[in-house]
């Protein structure tokens, strides 16, 4: 078990007053304003093309905070995180909700139509990320779609430490093996795994200005 796996399952705290709080979703030291994660979640639900037919799999989806906020209400959801802490928060109730690691996930092949798995993918080294794009590939339908948010990108890292003044911290992180923010990618590696993966149609994605960490982070959709 890494570091990172043992604060997810063991360390983290969940704060049941701030669901934004308790996913880590903090920005100078305060919660990210609900109001501008719901344009978050009405991008992705866009990107990925949900509908009231879809079958969708919140990845890592913590609390509920993406799956249970949708304007659109998917025929199926299943919230999958590796907290049972997170998942006991998931709500509406009509949301089923599956304790399992990322890397071994429960589900049969071609379960789902959509997949999301937002500001997680930092929480895995790049043979884990290679594994499970095979395995989001797998389990999707045909002309299925997954969407990967918040990557921390490997271009703008020392960059944000340097503003931050978070050079030695970032540098002892590394030190204790949990670095923080977790790894970082480069756009083009997301892009060529997910290709080698099978997906027939990959597009890299900028953030909004609006987005809280648009400086440092992307999102990608890929396509069955």
């Amino acid at each position: 078990m890494s570091s990172w796996d043992q604060y997810w399952q063991k360390s983290h705290l969940v704060n049941p007053d701030s669901p934004q709080e308790s996913v880590g979703r903090v920005l100078y030291g305060k919660p990210v304003d609900n109001k501008i994660w719901l344009e978050t979640v009405d991008k992705v639900t866009k990107a990925l093309k949900i509908d009231s037919e879809s079958l969708f799999l919140d990845l890592c989806g913590g609390n509920g905070l993406l799956s249970g906020q949708m304007s659109v209400v998917p025929k199926a959801i299943i919230c999958a995180d590796l907290n049972a802490d997170l998942l006991s928060q998931v709500s509406p109730r009509s949301i089923s909700r599956v304790q399992a690691d990322v890397r071994q996930l429960p589900f049969l092949d071609l379960s789902f139509t959509s997949i999301a798995m937002y500001a997680a993918i930092q929480y895995l080294n790049e043979t884990e990320s290679v594994f499970l794009f095979e395995n989001l590939f797998g389990l999707l339908k045909e002309n299925g779609r997954v969407f990967i948010g918040d990557i921390p990108d490997y271009d703008s890292r020392m960059k944000y430490f340097s503003m931050n003044s978070r050079i030695d911290r970032y540098f002892n992180s590394i030190k204790i093996g949990r670095p923080m923010i977790g790894n970082w990618f480069e756009r083009n590696w997301i892009r060529s795994a997910l290709q080698y993966s099978g997906f027939s149609h990959v597009e890299i994605l900028e953030q909004d200005e609006w987005e809280p960490y648009a400086s440092f982070r992307f999102d990608v959709v890929a396509e069955k």
